[in-house]
């Protein structure tokens, strides 16, 4: 699924990336989905996408190693594909080949073994569904929600969405920090649209953690009732209602400092907002490109 507003059509198209820039600044939201924008200069190809972001490339290269053991149970095959899928980053030396290499033995040996409880029922599952309509000033939009759920496991009783998260962030809020995830309710929402996985209602957080010296691997479980489920998407509908009115008035605030410098890195669309007024329009066609943010490439 494409991300963007669809005016012809009265479409938003959404995915938790996309809500996520949104909810960090809306002027990111805007440069990144809605002019779909990414800088040329630093960005790196894997398949479709371009991706300025070395822990995202290292991480998409961990998930298709783990669907690759989750589906054969072969570590050589698991580790074959991660070599493939990579393309390390020179800047970031935490990202090796070896040191992926290494997380995905060291995960192997902890998770893959045979009282392991779980069956893999679907894996890589690519969703669009309709979150129903909102007007804005009497004009009926559709939302439409996507997304990549990366598994779905049963056990003896029930049927369970995972998602892997790979981290370096040591700390105890990290396991917190996912428990009121947009994106884990929205997984569960989204499978229960799906007739055979209607009856999902808990999601499992598997979290491979880097350390300089070893390695850590453990997983959190989630219950979602129909009170997180409905807050979830009203909370989606406000969100995306506006987004719609910051298009209409072609104005989408930026919020500066903190999202400005996230996460220790600097945004990406920093110099587009930091030049003046004026002069934003040449920034734009001499340091930045046009690309569409795909919710199905990974």
């Amino acid at each position: 699924m494409k991300t963007g507003i669809y005016k012809d059509e009265h479409i938003i198209k959404v995915d938790n990336y996309a809500l996520s820039e949104f909810r960090t600044c809306p002027r990111k939201f805007q440069h990144r989905i809605a002019q779909a924008l990414v800088p040329g200069g630093m960005a790196v190809s894997t398949e479709s996408i371009k991706i300025p972001d070395s822990p995202l490339l290292f991480g998409i290269a961990v998930h298709k190693a783990l669907d690759t053991l989750f589906m054969e149970e072969h570590l050589p095959s698991a580790v074959d594909v991660f070599l493939e899928s990579y393309q390390p980053v020179p800047e970031d030396p935490k990202r090796t080949p070896g040191r992926g290499v290494r997380l995905i033995e060291n995960y192997a040996k902890r998770w893959m073994k045979e009282d392991n409880i779980y069956n893999t029922v679907d894996s890589e599952l690519y969703f669009e569904s309709s979150l129903g309509h909102i007007d804005i000033d009497g004009t009926e939009w559709e939302i439409r929600y996507g997304g990549l759920i990366d598994k779905i496991l049963s056990d003896d009783t029930s049927l369970i969405c995972m998602d892997h998260k790979t981290s370096t962030w040591e700390s105890q809020y990290l396991v917190p920090s996912y428990t009121l995830s947009n994106q884990f309710v929205g997984y569960v929402w989204a499978a229960q649209q799906i007739p055979e996985y209607s009856k999902v209602n808990n999601f499992i957080v598997d979290v491979l953690l880097m350390s300089p010296k070893n390695d850590s691997f453990f997983r959190s479980s989630l219950s979602m009732d129909e009170t997180i489920l409905a807050e979830w998407k009203r909370g989606i509908e406000v969100t995306c209602a506006q987004i719609l009115r910051m298009h209409y008035d072609n104005f989408y605030p930026m919020y500066g400092k903190d999202a400005c410098t996230s996460w220790n890195r600097l945004c990406p669309y920093f110099d587009i907002c930091s030049a003046s007024h004026g002069f934003r329009q040449t920034v734009m066609n001499a340091q930045y490109s046009k690309l569409v943010w795909d919710t199905a490439a990974r």
